[in-house]
C-alpha cells in the first residue's frame, strides 16, 4: 500500500521558497560553470547545497538549459 500526500498526487511539483530558489540557482551556476561535476551527482548537490532530490533534479535541469543541452 502507497502512501499519497493529501491534495495531490505523488508526483506533484512544489513551489521553492526564496531561499530555496536562491540555493538552486546558485547551484545550477556552479554546475553549468563545472566541466567535470563529481559523481553521483544528486548526493553531492543533495549535501553541499542542502538540496531535496527534487531540487537537485531541478539544479541539473537548469545547468543543462544554461549550457544548451536538452
Amino acid at each position: 500500500m502507497s502512501k499519497v500526500r493529501a491534495g495531490g498526487s505523488q508526483n506533484a511539483e512544489v513551489a521553492p521558497t526564496r531561499l530555496a530558489a536562491a540555493q538552486i540557482e546558485e547551484a545550477a551556476r556552479w554546475l553549468a560553470a563545472t566541466t567535470e561535476p563529481p559523481r553521483p551527482l544528486i548526493p553531492y548537490l543533495r549535501k553541499t547545497f542542502r538540496l531535496s532530490a527534487a531540487e537537485a533534479i531541478q539544479v541539473i535541469r537548469l545547468a543543462n538549459a544554461a549550457r544548451g543541452l536538452p
